[in-house]
């Protein structure tokens, strides 16, 4: 799934970079494109994966029927077809996937280059030391995982309950959100 979105990131930042100047793929509205798209992407393989790890969590497993991912996939497929069975919950993933992305790869990138600049000056920061870069990444990768999730945790809660719920519960994001909000 990380791999689908760093890769992702990497490849829209290189095609801004292309189109459009390295000035713009580095700016705020550049961090947000290329992390809106790693977030799209991502949610395709996010979603199904999200949906079997929850209903791994929350259905009874007593029963044998989710006894491992490949059982909980091949049940689910055949008790609501592939698409409702598997991909249940997808929407609601994109939903908050792609702000998520967005708000974690833009925080990142701000993060490591002040981190750059405060342990290095005015250094660009692909000829900084390996040193300082890796203590900024690391800085940088923690800052930017937990910034993003307080802002996008409301939206993996109405996912969550989209995915645990039996396929038809919801109307959708909304009518789950709405249905929380209201019990």
């Amino acid at each position: 799934i990380n791999a689908v979105a760093f890769s992702t990131n990497s490849l829209a930042r290189d095609a801004l970079e292309d189109y459009v100047g390295y000035d713009f793929a580095h700016s705020v509205p550049g961090g947000v494109l290329s992390g809106a798209a790693a977030g799209l992407t991502s949610s395709f393989v996010r979603g199904p994966a999200e949906r079997l790890k929850t209903v791994q969590q929350v259905v009874d497993c007593e029963s044998g029927r989710f006894k491992s991912t490949y059982s909980t996939a091949m049940t689910l497929a055949r008790e609501h077809g592939v698409f409702r069975g598997l991909f249940t919950g997808t929407g609601a993933t994109i939903a908050r996937e792609i702000p998520q992305c967005a708000v974690y790869f833009l925080t990142y990138d701000v993060i490591k280059s002040k981190c750059v600049k405060a342990l290095c000056g005015d250094v660009d920061i692909r000829d900084a030391p390996y040193s300082a870069r890796g203590a900024s990444i690391v800085l940088a990768g923690g800052s930017a995982g937990a910034f993003q999730w307080l802002l996008t945790y409301p939206l993996d809660v109405t996912k969550s309950r989209i995915q645990a719920a039996q396929p038809g519960t919801y109307k959708g994001v909304v009518d789950c959100a709405m249905k929380s909000v209201a019990s």
